[in-house]
């Protein structure tokens, strides 16, 4: 999933491995953001703004059957679901305090608080749903973060503030993480340990919003070169084989979370 601009609006797109088959989604004259899937294909869960702020929203893999799963009069966004179905991590500031981490079932209910740390960004369940792996800067720098999905076991994977460490991402079998530290493309353990750079980047070749294939011997991801268009590139886990899937004018927003088989 992916997603593009055109005509002044954010859709969802979808495409095979191999860059084929590109389909938009959602296809609507409303912004459509942050598309997630689960692994069997089931359902697609998006933010939009079409009931007038960013509220997350449940679909199938093409785009009908909309279900609206938040209702409020503040902000839920970035919505990532576990690879299983079972729940939606999301983030809001629903609370009038600040941006909480949240999740939910994929029906929209149980909504608990996660985190409530400075600085929350990038959060995705684990594949069965039972952990939550986040960004947070509680000492100004983004770092990532682990926790149950009720709070409790919080712990610093990056463990180390001399970098700036997002977007995190589960492999298919939640052994490994993969995450973004300073432009380049990491993987590690999923207790921190093992630390491995696959793609070096810098400000003028950068990656982001890392995602495994469905296999786990893959990475999909953001590129931007330059003053270029951002494009959707994948490479293998040992950083060979790097592929560009897209090459468009406009920018191509890899959207977080799991591919789906």
């Amino acid at each position: 999933m992916f997603s593009r601009t055109l005509s002044s609006v954010d859709q969802i797109f979808r495409m095979e491995l191999n860059g084929t088959g590109v389909t938009n989604v959602t296809g609507t004259t409303d912004n459509a953001l942050n598309g997630s899937i689960t692994n069997n294909r089931q359902f697609l869960v998006f933010e939009s703004n079409r009931t007038g702020n960013r509220e997350i929203f449940r679909s199938a893999l093409d785009g009908t059957g909309v279900v609206q799963l938040t209702n409020n009069t503040a902000d839920d966004f970035s919505p990532v679901v576990s690879a299983d179905g079972s729940r939606i991590a999301f983030l809001s500031d629903r609370s009038g305090t600040g941006i909480q981490l949240f999740v939910m079932d994929i029906s929209g209910g149980n909504v608990s608080v996660v985190s409530s740390a400075d600085g929350l960004q990038d959060p995705v369940p684990s594949p069965d749903g039972t952990q939550v792996a986040y960004v947070a800067a509680p000492n100004g720098i983004p770092q990532v973060f682990i926790a149950n999905a009720n709070g409790t076991n919080v712990r610093d994977l990056s463990g180390d503030e001399t970098f700036f460490d997002v977007s995190p991402a589960f492999s298919p079998d939640g052994t490994r993480v993969a995450f973004i530290r300073d432009d380049s493309l990491f993987v590690m353990n999923v207790n921190g340990t093992g630390k491995t750079q696959v793609l070096t980047g810098s400000l003028t070749d950068a990656y982001e919003q890392p995602s495994f294939s469905p296999d786990g011997t893959r990475l999909i991801f953001m590129r931007i070169q330059g003053l270029g268009a951002y494009d959707i590139w994948s490479v293998n886990v040992n950083g060979t084989s790097l592929t560009n899937l897209t090459n468009s004018t406009p920018d191509d927003f890899k959207t977080r979370g799991y591919i789906g088989p």
